[in-house]
């Protein structure tokens, strides 16, 4: 939950060419929508770094209206946990742990998954995609969409590539489209073409966040933030909305 020290205002989103806030775009998302990162190589996917973070925030801010806590400015450990995730505290507080009168232990995370094709799996704990949340899927289309729809997702964000069409199973197609609400397009580069959304935030930390992604499978970070201006530390990346007849086809 180390991700829970971000804020809406950390965010910096362009819909469509006007500036809109993290609320307003994200007002219909709740603790109860699940979102689906495909990443068929493993860590591609850290080219949505800044769209899976604004969602995992939209998650938390749904708790804090009920005046939830959890647990913020946390050191990360190697894989992306929390030294509390470590030591096996949760989100109410480091004093939470046993004894009359003390606070109830509050383990929140996001029913966000990624689905991957290689081994050994990209770790996407920074992400707060966590516990057990990375998933291994066949490189078959209609595995996915199977292994999609058994988690009820509601917005999937693919990566950026030539659709295909090829056929699929009537009923996976049916189940998917029962629960698919919305799609994006994304970029390992973090940049597509035809954007719809833009987001912008500061490199830290998201910087470690794919960091931690990129160590869990040994890859070095990827020039497009490696080489960030340190006078203007600002991530962008881009995203481009799709339907879901579009988003099946990149599956």
């Amino acid at each position: 939950m180390h991700s829970s020290i971000l804020r809406g205002s950390d965010f910096h989103l362009s819909w469509t060419g006007r500036e809109v806030s993290h609320q307003d775009f994200f007002r219909d998302h709740t603790r109860q929508t699940r979102v689906g990162l495909l990443a068929p190589d493993g860590t591609e996917g850290v080219g949505a770094v800044t769209l899976a973070m604004a969602c995992v925030t939209a998650f938390y801010d749904d708790y804090r209206q009920d005046g939830g806590e959890f647990f913020a400015d946390q050191p990360v450990g190697p894989g992306g946990e929390s030294r509390e995730d470590r030591q096996g505290v949760g989100a109410a507080g480091a004093g939470a742990k046993g004894g009359a009168g003390r606070r109830r232990l509050l383990w929140r995370y996001p029913d966000f998954f990624t689905f991957q094709r290689r081994d050994p799996l990209a770790n996407y704990c920074s992400f707060d995609f966590w516990p057990d949340k990375d998933v291994r899927v066949a490189d078959d289309r209609n595995a996915t969409i199977a292994a999609i729809a058994d988690r009820a997702i509601d917005v999937l964000l693919v990566p950026d590539g030539p659709p295909t069409e090829l056929p699929y199973e009537p009923v996976q197609d049916e189940r998917i489209r029962r629960t698919l609400k919305r799609c994006f397009v994304y970029s390992r580069h973090g940049e597509v073409t035809d954007a719809d959304l833009v987001i912008r935030c500061a490199v830290e930390p998201f910087s470690t966040y794919v960091a931690n992604v990129l160590r869990s499978v040994g890859e070095p970070m990827p020039d497009w933030l490696e080489n960030q201006d340190d006078e203007t530390p600002v991530l962008a990346q881009s995203f481009r909305e799709t339907g879901i007849d579009d988003a099946l086809m990149r599956l």
